[in-house]
């Protein structure tokens, strides 16, 4: 939750000093929400939120097979299983 606010933050600071472009959607999210918790209704701030959790995510599942998938299937390997 804090990455997903982090990058709201960040990207809403670089549209608000002309960094990065704005493009508004029609979505009806309250203003409590982007106060709290960073999600504005533009494109470019939902995207790269949505961008870091699938990378972290990602991230997440990788380390999973690493850790244990691939040693489970390294032994069967190993013992003709």
């Amino acid at each position: 939750m804090v990455l997903i606010v982090m990058v709201g933050e960040e990207v809403q600071e670089m549209q608000l000093a002309g960094w990065l472009a704005t493009t508004e959607i029609a979505l009806p999210i309250p203003d409590w929400i982007g106060l709290w918790f960073a999600i504005f209704p533009n494109v470019e701030g939902i995207t790269a939120q949505i961008l870091a959790v699938l990378f972290v995510l990602g991230s997440y599942f990788v380390a999973q097979y690493m850790r244990s998938w691939r040693p489970r299937k390294q032994a069967q390997l190993n013992h003709g299983i």
